[in-house]
């Protein structure tokens, strides 16, 4: 699944540079991957 590994390593660039996503231009990623998992229970 090239795609996924594609996705991954972006992800992965990403996270290095920004782990938090509090960087002005990973906010709008951020604010997907909150509402994405808000509904989420934790166990």
């Amino acid at each position: 699944m090239p795609i996924l590994k594609m996705a991954q390593s972006a992800a992965i660039k990403i996270l290095q540079k920004d782990e938090k996503l509090e960087q002005k231009e990973n906010e709008l990623l951020r604010d997907i991957v909150k509402e994405k998992f808000s509904g989420r229970i934790e166990i």
